[in-house]
């Protein structure tokens, strides 16, 4: 496809050609669809969801921002936001692409607190070839009270 040399990491993750043309894009925008159709359907009002699939807007009242994490929580009565990042990588890359987001959006959740929220961010790391990181989706059950059928049915995803 590119040229490069196929190795299984480079197929999966790095190859310029499959970047370009967004493949990595459309599997990592299909498995947050998954996530955030069962996330709604457990939200119970006052709280509010949104997604970046296609256009959302951030809550700019809670904190004014050019960034877009991949789903935000948010409560106005409970004064909390959670603010969650999908990344779809190598398994050897877990550790690492959650410190990366940490460091990403630090900032945007001291900036949160600072306007009387409290802030979190939780890290979804799903392997490339389908593993899954347990440690964000166990945050999701105890940060958003989701059940863990839902949780077991957004790890298969």
């Amino acid at each position: 496809m590119c040229g490069e040399r196929q190795t299984l990491i480079h197929v999966l993750n790095t190859c310029k050609a499959a970047r370009d043309g967004r493949r990595f894009n459309a599997r990592h925008d299909a498995i947050l669809a998954e996530i955030a159709s069962l996330l709604s359907a457990h939200i119970s009002p006052p709280a509010k969801l949104c997604a970046d699939l296609g256009s959302y807007t951030f809550p700019q009242r809670i904190v004014a921002t050019d960034l877009h994490p991949d789903i935000v929580w948010w409560d106005d009565s409970l004064r909390r936001i959670v603010l969650i990042e999908l990344t779809i990588c190598f398994e050897t890359s877990f550790h690492h692409a959650a410190k990366r987001k940490e460091l990403k959006y630090e900032n945007m959740i001291a900036r949160a607190r600072s306007a009387g929220y409290s802030g979190r961010l939780i890290t979804l790391q799903v392997g490339s070839r389908g593993i899954v990181d347990q440690a964000g989706f166990s945050h999701l059950k105890h940060d958003l009270n989701i059940g863990k059928r839902v949780l077991t049915l957004a790890s298969a995803t």
